[in-house]
């Protein structure tokens, strides 16, 4: 297609960009942190932004310098799902004496069901989680609070921040 690649840049850099592309630092200059959170990683920038004037031209530029960047392969926001899976398995089973990790179908059901409720989690403070036919006829009605979902994930909050 005779696209000459340059380089790369991660996701957090490339939204600094797009931050800086309308803005003046003329005045102040600004340090911002990008954080993104993917399935199955995380990722920060530190970036600092600023303006400086073109010496030939006196023309203003804006200055896009990243003072930090790191990233986990180990932390995303599937590893959140699973503790809520976790969750509600060991629930269940302290409930039923039936443990659902020995059932596909079950369990898909409810990892199915627990990334829904992470999701509705973030926007609100309690939530219902009902899966029906869990197992065999049975249906699983449980409830869970924000607080509640962020100590059970917050070891995976401890390892992004």
């Amino acid at each position: 297609a005779g696209i000459n690649v340059l380089g790369f840049i991660n996701t957090a850099s490339a939204a600094a960009l797009h931050y800086a592309k309308d803005k003046d630092f003329e005045e102040n200059s600004e340090e911002i942190i990008f954080f993104n959170m993917g399935a199955g990683y995380t990722e920060a920038a530190l970036v600092k932004f600023s303006s400086v004037k073109e010496t030939r031209t006196s023309t203003l530029i804006t200055k896009v310098e990243v003072l930090e960047q790191a990233y986990n392969a180990d932390v995303g926001s599937e590893a959140f799902d699973l503790r809520l899976t976790d969750y509600f398995a060991d629930k269940y089973m302290e409930e039923k004496n039936v443990d659902l990790r020995k059932f596909h179908k079950s369990m898909s059901k409810l990892k199915s069901a627990c990334k829904k409720t992470k999701e509705v989690l973030s926007a609100n403070t309690a939530t219902p989680v009902n899966v029906e036919s869990i197992f065999e006829d049975d249906d699983l009605r449980e409830k869970i609070t924000r607080e509640k979902f962020e100590e059970l994930v917050s070891g995976e909050i401890e390892k992004a921040t």
